[in-house]
């Protein structure tokens, strides 16, 4: 450098040129390329949100009202929403800097959910009770809140203009029964019925949920205990005489919220508390549901003395209940995980598929839904699944226990919405899930014109 320093400006320049170009065997010295002027970055556009379909919308005379409908393009001339439930495909949409409108509408536990997860101020809800009738504000529309049956919190709501007297009825997700056909139809008959159509497949004709809770405690309860000859069960591989059914750990898969109706007859019939983390546990808390809070642990240090946990849906694999298993393996010798789904079993009535050409002579097909499926039959569905197809699976289920699936739905089946549908007068159905299949119209429309004679206390 200090020779550098000795020699003129144009010798300099052009000691460095060689350098650049590689002159002598002089290792090149890459030039660094010039800056380009810094241009700001623009922001990524985002996708523009879909248009607000028609059957998210309520319209009853002047008064708008959007259900459920938290994710799509705003709509000036709407200010009021209803959130039916806190589960994902419900709330989508939905954070701290939406506003989309100036109310939105839940019940008190839904409210209680939402404000937690988005920090939304609680003065932009109405938190509503069950059984409560409310005016909504700047509407000439009055609302009352119904338990949906479906998952805690989760709401069917009637709204009645009281300028044009249309009446509607909205099930966002519900699991229909005798009790909830007997309270609506003291309404009289409704100009729409927004359904909830999941199932509404005669394939989806699962057992009533009461019966599928009270299957799945007696096969777990009973088959720990019955010893077979010539085919054991998974849990007999792990009993010594006289054991106890605390030999084994009940893991029952759930979402956010939902399914613990299950958790917690299973708990009860085993006399236990059940165990969850203390993330979920703050979920369940909100809930005020006492039957649930008497028997809830969330503390890991007791969670071996829980028969009965609750994990996360995604868990209902055998690798994941291995490695569940492996932390309470001194206490535990086995796993029985339970998947409630709401999906085909192969019952009697969910094989009878429809075979009819242009729904000809479907009064006779429905006729065989009118009763429900035998309480044997759900029993002996989940049984079966205690034993062993042949010796790989065998050796296999010695270390991880079972994972049985479980007929148990939030949703209503094919049936109920079969009597439902009957039962409950209207003059429109509007289908809120599978809203452009040409099939599941025309079942609505012979739902309705079923000439049999349906008995609500059967549902």
């Amino acid at each position: 450098m200090i020779a550098y320093l000795r020699l003129p400006l144009l010798q300099i320049r052009q000691s460095m040129s060689q350098l650049r170009r590689g002159k002598r065997g002089v290792v090149q010295i890459t030039k660094r390329p010039r800056r380009k002027e810094c241009k700001k970055k623009q922001k990524q556009k985002r996708r523009p949100k879909p248009a607000l379909p028609d059957y998210k919308v309520l319209q009853l005379g002047k008064d708008k009202i959007a259900v459920d409908a938290f994710c799509f393009e705003p709509d000036n001339t709407i200010h009021t929403y209803i959130l039916t439930h806190f589960h994902s495909d419900h709330y989508g949409g939905m954070r701290k800097s939406w506003d989309n409108g100036s109310l939105i509408i839940g019940t008190k536990v839904t409210v209680a959910l939402a404000v937690k997860r988005f920090n939304i101020p609680v003065d932009k809800f109405m938190g509503m009770e069950y059984n409560e009738s409310r005016m909504i504000p700047n509407t000439h529309v009055e609302i009352t809140c119904l338990d949906a049956n479906h998952c805690p919190g989760s709401a069917i709501f009637v709204l009645q203009s009281k300028t044009t007297g249309e009446k509607f009825l909205h099930c966002g997700d519900f699991r229909a029964n005798g009790k909830m056909v007997k309270a609506l139809r003291k309404w009289g008959k409704f100009d729409r019925i927004y359904i909830d159509d999941t199932y509404l497949d005669p394939q989806y004709s699962f057992p009533k949920q009461v019966d599928v809770i009270d299957a799945t405690c007696n096969v777990i309860l009973n088959g720990s205990q019955e010893a077979q000859s010539t085919q054991k069960r998974v849990i007999d591989f792990f009993r010594k005489v006289g054991d106890a059914p605390s030999e084994f750990l009940v893991v029952v898969g759930t979402y956010s919220i939902g399914k613990e109706r299950l958790a917690i007859e299973l708990a009860e019939r085993m006399k236990s508390r059940i165990y969850c983390d203390k993330r979920k546990g703050n979920i369940l808390k909100m809930l005020q549901w006492k039957q649930l809070d008497d028997i809830l642990e969330t503390n890991p240090a007791n969670a071996h003395a829980c028969k009965v946990h609750l994990v996360s849906m995604r868990a209902m694999n055998k690798d994941s209940l291995l490695l569940y298993l492996k932390q309470y393996s001194s206490h535990f010798k086995t796993v029985i995980g339970i998947n409630p789904t709401g999906w085909s079993f192969g019952f009697s009535k969910a094989n009878k598929r429809r075979t009819l050409t242009g729904f000809e002579g479907i009064d006779s097909f429905l006729n065989e839904f009118i009763d429900p499926v035998p309480l044997s039959e759900v029993y002996d569905e989940i049984k079966k699944q205690f034993s062993f197809r042949n010796k790989q699976e065998k050796a296999q289920d010695l270390v991880v226990g079972k994972t049985l699936r479980v007929p148990y739905s939030e949703h209503s089946s094919f049936r109920e919405l079969f009597y439902f549908i009957n039962l409950v007068p209207a003059s429109k159905i509007i289908p809120t899930v599978n809203v452009s299949n040409l099939d599941e119209e025309r079942w609505l429309r012979s739902f309705q014109k079923y000439e049999g004679k349906l008995d609500v206390e059967k549902m």
